[in-house]
């Protein structure tokens, strides 16, 4: 405020779990000085009263997001998907999952129907409660022209923050600062809601879980509501997981916990060592042991801009700055990006896989991924990227 009095200002960090406005950012927001905390959200305040005093943590910062977006054009999400979509396509993707927070799902499902993109895409539904995490949401609604390949996979719950800005829920307090030990965003009792109507929900749930003690409780919750077979049938997923912890992973196995690790976490090391310390620092972001447990490891990206980049995200997977004792194989890395993934959404009878009676979704690369040096990965391109046999890009020759 004493900076830019007559300015909204705001400052994000990286991760996406927190932000800081002034208050004339909180004015042209619609947000009252005195906004009452949300389900998932909240608002630090000036001492002793409840007055905001500009911090703004998780749901509540995913609401700010969602208020600088409700104007944006249809027209430029459109732009925007078409864009991301050339992008994948020469990088060889052909299929995205996509964890809708910034906008409402029908809002996305009606510019996608309009983007008309070739790739496969998949979507997570983000609810954002005002007042309990099970009031009704908005039903979904394809739109008129939207291809079959788009589809609505789930519901996405973020129940913690990130180890980076020290918000993960740990079991132990964090190394680099005494007596702290995260916090949950969603109460013990709200996480049960979820995975109540986890079980009765038609599609899969992700939760966010970036902490080994949002994770014991999660776990714990889940064999408490249900038998190990039926949460495997439901493949819950854990978006991230960077607090899966040696002793979590014979749980995770047998109820069938999908593990949906992004590769791009695993390159702070400079934010992980300080954090967990050196005892815990091995036993955190468990890749290879978590593959060699039974559970199933997807790979995603969690990023935006060149940060999307498969290649490079491969060779994060195969490198494990963080943990290098728990870095994957070529094979296996490419494996988690591929059929993994397709594991992850419940595609693998279909794709994943070069196979006879699979779709022919698959891409020709510049170069062999698995010979190329590490360095050299992320340069990787597609000459020509096939979605369901129809070839959608080709490198100019």
């Amino acid at each position: 405020d004493a900076a830019a009095p007559g300015h909204p200002v705001m400052l994000t960090g990286f991760t996406g779990h927190g932000l800081v406005v002034n208050t004339a950012a909180l004015r042209a927001l619609g947000i009252a000085e005195t906004e009452p905390d949300r389900p998932g959200g909240w608002y630090g305040r000036e001492a002793g009263t409840d007055t905001l005093d500009g911090k703004v943590w998780e749901y509540a910062h995913l609401d700010v997001i969602r208020r600088l977006s409700d104007p944006l054009p249809r027209a430029d999400a459109v732009a925007a998907y078409r864009h991301l979509s050339d992008r994948m396509l020469r990088w060889g993707v052909t299929s995205i999952q996509q964890m809708e927070n910034d906008r409402p799902l029908n809002e996305t499902l009606a510019a996608l129907a309009e983007a008309d993109v070739p790739l496969r895409w998949g979507l997570f539904e983000w609810p954002m409660p005002t007042e309990s995490v099970d009031e009704p949401q908005p039903p979904v609604v394809r739109p008129p022209g939207l291809p079959a390949r788009v589809r609505v996979l789930g519901t996405k719950w973020m129940l913690d923050g990130t180890p980076v800005e020290r918000g993960a829920a740990l079991r132990a307090p964090y190394a680099d600062r005494p007596g702290w030990s995260g916090r949950l965003n969603l109460s013990p009792a709200e996480v049960r809601q979820v995975l109540d109507a986890a079980l009765a929900a038609d599609g899969q749930t992700a939760l966010h879980v970036a902490g080994d003690s949002t994770l014991a409780l999660v776990l714990r919750t889940m064999a408490d509501l249900a038998p190990a077979e039926t949460w495997r049938a439901r493949r819950l997923r854990i978006e991230h997981g960077d607090g899966t912890m040696p002793d979590l992973l014979p749980q995770m196995a047998a109820l069938g916990v999908v593990l949906v690790q992004n590769p791009l976490h695993l390159a702070l090391p400079q934010f992980i060592g300080p954090r967990y310390g050196p005892e815990r620092v091995a036993h955190v972001q468990l890749l290879r042991s978590a593959a060699e447990a039974g559970v199933p490891v997807a790979l995603g990206t969690d990023a935006s801009g060149s940060g999307r980049n498969p290649w490079l995200n491969l060779m994060l997977a195969t490198l494990h700055p963080s943990n290098p004792a728990e870095a994957l194989t070529r094979e296996a890395a490419l494996t988690a990006l591929t059929r993994g993934s397709a594991f992850a959404e419940g595609m693998e009878s279909d794709k994943g896989t070069l196979a006879p009676g699979m779709l022919a979704d698959l891409a020709v690369l510049s170069q062999n991924v698995f010979d190329a040096s590490p360095d050299a990965l992320p340069g990787t391109e597609s000459v020509l990227t096939m979605i369901g046999g129809a070839v959608v890009y080709r490198a100019l020759e």
